[in-house]
């Protein structure tokens, strides 16, 4: 009788494609926006101004993540067709 074995292949753990972790990103957002809209709805200033910051931050590094992965995308086949 023959047994085959089949190596396994390695693969990276954690590995995260750009465009999943944006869309985390923007969950956290979205979190940190409601915990802050419910510190101003319920008037705590130690709840509001912290979550509120956090999640203009977040977003801001968020939306140049974004226009960075888009940028890479575009650009290395830009520059591909000029090397032709």
């Amino acid at each position: 009788m023959k047994v085959r074995h089949f190596a396994s292949k390695t693969i990276k753990i954690g590995f995260a494609l750009e465009w999943e972790s944006i869309i985390t990103e923007l969950f956290i957002v979205f979190l940190l926006g409601v915990f802050a809209f419910m510190g101003y709805a319920a008037k705590i200033a130690l709840l509001l101004f912290p979550c509120g910051i956090a999640a203009v931050i977040c977003l801001f590094m968020t939306i140049q993540r974004a226009y960075m992965a888009v940028k890479d995308k575009i650009e290395p086949s830009h520059d591909h067709d000029q090397q032709k």
